[in-house]
């Protein structure tokens, strides 16, 4: 490898972890953050369709319904895992 390059593979994976002081706007249009939407899953939602009728995400321009579901299914998935540890 030379000396200028990066190795950014190892973090290939990674996933956000929101804390309070720090979001990533999600949806430019409505203003709608990645903690609203981890919010809205941690109470039941499990769909963008679900996101689009409570929060107005994706209802402009569509842009965000990409990686909302990506958030959506990152949620769920990290949930699952959780819950079978506590199993």
């Amino acid at each position: 490898m030379q000396a200028n390059t990066f190795d950014n593979h190892s973090h290939y994976g990674l996933l956000f972890v929101p804390t309070e002081d720090k979001f990533m706007y999600v949806c430019i249009c409505r203003q709608i953050t990645d903690s609203q939407i981890r919010e809205e899953c941690m109470q039941g939602t499990s769909r963008v369709a679900d996101l689009r009728e409570k929060l107005g995400l994706a209802s402009e321009c569509g842009k965000c319904c990409k990686h909302a579901k990506s958030i959506v299914n990152e949620f769920h998935s990290s949930t699952a895992f959780v819950n079978a540890i506590a199993v």
